[in-house]
């Protein structure tokens, strides 16, 4: 297991260009990773989840991303990160996030 965050860049760099591929599983939801139907991250904009992708898992899927993705997801973490900062504290997490689920 890496011990530094540079020793996990370099193995996660790695994982992705040598092991990931895809699957027939992965083929199969290759629409609902661009755009997402559960609830939280349906909310975010198809073009900025395009744009979250990695680098790897885009190449593999097919994926463009454009400048415009890259502008829409900037926007969408500016509008995000106004909105933590106007929430109280014990709102600023998702339920799930908040909820141990073993309770």
């Amino acid at each position: 297991m890496p011990r530094t965050r540079g020793e996990f860049d370099e193995y996660f760099d790695d994982f992705c260009a040598t092991r990931l591929e895809v699957s027939p599983e992965a083929q199969a939801l290759r629409d609902e990773a661009v755009q997402p139907r559960t609830w939280l991250p349906g909310k975010v904009p198809t073009p900025a989840i395009r744009a979250m992708l990695h680098e790897r898992a885009r190449d593999l899927l097919g994926v463009e991303v454009s400048d415009s993705d890259r502008r829409a997801l900037r926007a969408f973490a500016a509008r995000a990160k106004m909105g933590a900062a106007l929430r109280p504290p014990q709102l600023r997490l998702i339920p799930s996030a908040r909820h141990n689920p073993d309770d």
